[in-house]
């Protein structure tokens, strides 16, 4: 009987472990319209919108200063968004801009 429970027990754990684990590629993109939004607002923009994708995140920021809604005249920061990235558990992160004549209103998770 104990060796039956034993390996109940055993084979609990292994499943628990194995439920556990992943790899870079499968972590959930935890919350990338959040951290999308709060890295926007922190830059000086309105608003962020996170397109998520299996290997990437791209977070767009808009509105905060231009006429009309448009993408604003904030500006993310380098590391602001490395450390975005990295929190949403990607391996880097690189600025560019977004939109005609746009520099540094966007953040690109890989």
């Amino acid at each position: 009987m104990k060796l039956v429970s034993s390996l109940t027990v055993v084979g609990v754990l292994v499943a628990a472990l194995v439920a556990c684990s992943s790899d870079d590629d499968d972590k959930p993109a935890g919350d990338a319209a959040g951290s999308c939004t709060d890295l926007c607002t922190k830059s000086g923009f309105a608003s962020g919108r996170a397109n998520v994708y299996p290997h990437e995140i791209n977070c767009f920021c808009e509105g905060g200063g231009g006429a009309g809604g448009d993408a604003g005249t904030g500006t993310v920061a380098a590391a602001d968004c490395s450390g975005m990235c990295t929190a949403l558990g990607k391996a880097k992160g690189a600025v560019f801009g977004s939109g005609a004549g746009q520099t540094a209103n966007a953040c690109q998770c890989d």
